[in-house]
């Protein structure tokens, strides 16, 4: 085993307890998605998730598809 793939399960596995805790359409991201993202995308707290095999609640956000912010457009490339 090596370093990385702890990680990545954890990761995985806060992606689907968000995932079952979202209502239908919404999408939920944790804490950290939400600092790295919030410059970008508009976001609305919600309830902590309680997450099997951690002592704490994980803080969510559901991602607010209703505030636009204003959007990057990358040049299609010509060949």
């Amino acid at each position: 085993m090596n370093l990385i793939e702890p990680i990545l399960a954890d990761a995985a596995n806060v992606a689907a307890r968000l995932m079952q805790a979202a209502q239908p359409g919404e999408v939920l991201v944790s804490d950290q998605v939400w600092r790295a993202a919030s410059q970008h995308f508009a976001f609305d707290p919600r309830q902590p998730v309680p997450m099997k095999g951690k002592t704490e609640l994980m803080p969510s956000w559901a991602v607010d598809n209703r505030q636009a912010r204003q959007s990057l457009r990358l040049q299609e490339p010509s060949f």
